[in-house]
């Protein structure tokens, strides 16, 4: 049965799509994600090739993931279709034209992720540089995030993220700040501010207790103009986190121009 979830409860948000070196903001009232339980299919000879590029890895685990299938606009009302995909599906092969007829390397499956901009109650931004995964190694991130699992929603899905990559299991408040879609991966990302209820030293001990899988160390920027955008201008951020940090800027009436080189 296919189901749907209004992902911005309240309000409007902002739609940031990386078409670099193009930038836009889209105004949408609301976002709708539509979950379909069917699981995406390929032909033989694709499976094939996803085979044998997942068996050359080491130590990746495939789990199932939400696979985009469509996105479109009405009016101000924004629609993702999506079904069930695997997170081998994603990383394709090693050769960018062996999948060329299904739209290239990690075209095969496109997936929902989620992320926060996440807020101590002493008023410090969490950053880390990544360093444990297959993707983005030694680029900074805003923690937590991660890709949407079928099953759960928003709010449980990046509660699992910050419990794995910070050692946190709960918050004071989020909400959705916009959705970030850039031309070059192909993913959508749900960008969120999380306002946590205890402070940097308090992250700092639950932290120590995490298998330090994605990031080794965490480090905090004061919440204010001039530091976090120093931070991102000095700082070589994912595609995803670039967006995320624009449509922060914007949900705090920050400027930007560090993105516009």
């Amino acid at each position: 049965m296919t189901y749907e979830r209004l992902v911005s409860l309240s309000g409007w948000v902002m739609v940031f799509m990386i078409i670099l070196p193009d930038l836009e903001l889209i105004k949408i009232d609301n976002i709708k994600v539509r979950f379909n339980p069917e699981k995406v299919d390929y032909d033989t000879e694709v499976i094939k090739k996803i085979d044998s590029y997942w068996q050359s890895i080491v130590g990746c685990f495939n789990g199932e993931l939400t696979h985009v299938k469509s996105i479109s606009v009405d009016g101000h009302i924004m629609s993702i279709d999506t079904c069930i995909g695997w997170y081998k599906d994603f990383l394709g092969s090693d050769k960018p034209d062996s999948l060329a007829g299904i739209g290239g390397a990690r075209n095969c499956c496109i997936p929902l992720s989620v992320g926060a901009v996440t807020i101590t109650s002493d008023h410090k931004v969490i950053v880390a540089k990544r360093e444990g995964t297959c993707l983005n190694q030694n680029k900074w991130s805003f923690p937590a995030e991660g890709y949407m699992l079928p099953s759960k929603t928003i709010e449980d899905n990046l509660l699992l993220e910050m419990e794995e990559e910070l050692g946190i299991c709960k918050y004071s408040s989020l909400q959705v700040i916009g959705l970030v879609f850039d031309r070059i991966v192909k993913q959508p990302y749900v960008a969120i501010v999380c306002h946590l209820g205890i402070s940097s030293e308090e992250v700092q001990i639950a932290f120590k207790y995490t298998d330090k899988t994605e990031f080794k160390e965490i480090r905090f920027i004061d919440n204010e103009e001039e530091t976090f955008l120093s931070f991102c201008s000095k700082s070589d951020l994912t595609l995803h986190n670039l967006g995320k940090a624009i449509l922060y800027c914007s949900f705090m009436g920050w400027n930007h121009p560090f993105l516009f080189y």
